[in-house]
């Protein structure tokens, strides 16, 4: 679905008093590059081609077809008649010529030269999939309206969302395919016109929106069609997951929405924030004290950094450190036995920059079935160099240590860090420590894949998969 305009030029063309229709769609999505701009954001990645019909009372008058390109795309239709009732079909249409989206216009009177008309491009009812969030469902629970969702490459699905009164505020719908294999998802409202958010990344499969107190429809576009790093040219299977979204910024103070950001308590966050999607201001985040930040329910758990103050851009480093002697390490994913925590960490950099009285320093630690994922993170280590395991003790730092969890890292970086002891005891640092065998999908790559375990920065492109099994 997307909004189509016939954009008017400054100065008008015309030929033996026929007008022409110039058709400019911005903001287009390609299936190599996309390109997010101001104008219309609703044709799938999945295009492969626009035409547009035009008929009038003696039938088909001229159709035109044009292959989408990155960037602005323009369409023109020449030499059409003035004072007839025109009728303007668009269609999108996928490489294997399926119409994903249409929109028709009847009774169109053109004026000479160029014209300026709008139209909104929708799916067919029939393949739109209603769903209606329960209306027993409590404010703040997770809800998973649509699981184990196969969707093929070049695939785009529509679904149409009722949020009762009873299910309102600022709402993560995600996309979730439990790796880094991303796929498209944009929000429309009820009439398939671009809708406001708070924050998204259309080309992660996320967007946060704020439904009234009264209830609202959200209807929303998935497709699997981009083929760029990060992103896999196969099909793949996920659910389509509703959470609370939850806002910290640093010195904040208010409950945790976008206008009034929460103060991060980390004590407490695996108590306050399972099935919650957490988004972070940029900034230092100091968590130093006697626990780290754990996330231990058998819970979803989505993190997200390096957003600017308005939530509307990243890039910045949002950046979590602690410099306790007391902490084995700034986070701890599943430390609780029979608990099963699913935890996504996108854009963060976290580091530990002091050893334990007993000689240890970890950015991370995960065990107990955690499926953990690491996407465009650093971890570090000990970092500082003055810290030295007391005597007697032997020291031992790394970014990760993780035992029993499936563990997936993409675009992201892992330094073991500072490991300083006395003699004759040893002194260890590793990027990354498994306390099981280590598994990979690609064994060819594992001498690649142990050089970057060394600290050295990984390819900026591709993902690798790990598995640790006791």
């Amino acid at each position: 679905m997307v909004t189509v305009f016939i954009v008017s030029c400054s100065l008008p063309v015309i030929r033996s008093g026929n007008a022409t229709a110039e058709f400019f769609l911005s903001g287009v999505i390609s299936p190599a590059v996309f390109v997010k701009g101001q104008g219309t954001r609703a044709i799938s990645p999945a295009t492969a081609v626009v035409e547009v019909e035009v008929s009038g009372s003696e039938g088909i008058l001229r159709t035109v077809s044009v292959s989408m390109q990155p960037g602005e795309n323009q369409i023109r239709v020449p030499n059409l008649p003035l004072g007839t009732a025109l009728r303007f079909e668009i269609r999108t249409r996928n490489a294997q010529g399926d119409i994903i989206t249409k929109a028709t216009m009847e009774g169109v009177l053109l004026a000479p030269g160029s014209n300026r008309l709008a139209a909104v491009l929708k799916p067919e009812a029939s393949a739109v999939q209603s769903l209606t969030v329960p209306g027993a469902m409590g404010p703040e629970a997770p809800y998973v309206p649509v699981s184990n969702m196969s969707l093929d490459y070049n695939e785009t699905k529509f679904y149409s969302i009722v949020f009762p009164s009873t299910y309102t505020g600022e709402r993560h719908i995600f996309f979730d395919t439990g790796s880094t294999d991303w796929v498209w998802l944009s929000v429309f409202d009820e009439n398939w016109q671009p809708l406001n958010t708070v924050t998204a990344a259309p080309e992660d499969g996320w967007a946060v929106v704020d439904i009234p107190s009264t209830g609202s429809v959200v209807n929303i576009m998935v497709s699997n069609a981009l083929s760029l790093p990060g992103y896999t040219v196969a099909g793949v299977t996920g659910s389509l997951v509703l959470q609370k979204a939850v806002f910290f910024a640093l010195g904040a103070s208010g409950s945790g929405t976008s206008a009034s950001p929460a103060l991060l308590v980390p004590s407490s966050f695996d108590t306050n924030y399972n099935n919650k999607s957490c988004f972070f201001a940029a900034g230092d985040y100091d968590v130093s004290g006697s626990i780290a930040v754990q996330m231990s329910s058998t819970a979803r758990y989505y993190l997200y950094g390096g957003f600017s103050a308005d939530w509307k851009t990243r890039g910045n480093t949002t950046r979590f450190l602690s410099t306790s002697s007391s902490e084995t390490s700034v986070f701890n994913v599943g430390s609780a036995s029979g608990y099963y925590p699913k935890v996504l960490i996108d854009r963060f950099v976290i580091e530990k920059q002091a050893l334990t009285t007993g000689g240890f320093g970890y950015a991370l630690m995960a065990a107990n079935g955690t499926e953990l994922r690491l996407y465009r993170c650093s971890l570090n280590g000990n970092s500082d160099s003055s810290s030295t395991a007391p005597v007697g003790t032997s020291a031992r730092s790394g970014a990760v240590l993780f035992q029993g969890t499936r563990l997936e890292i993409g675009l992201s970086k892992l330094v073991g860090g500072q490991a300083i002891a006395l003699g004759p005891n040893t002194a260890n640092a590793t990027a990354i420590i498994p306390f099981a065998s280590i598994q990979t999908d690609f064994p060819e790559a594992l001498p690649l894949l142990m050089l970057d375990l060394e600290g050295r920065p990984r390819p900026q492109s591709g993902t690798w998969r790990i598995g640790a099994f006791e």
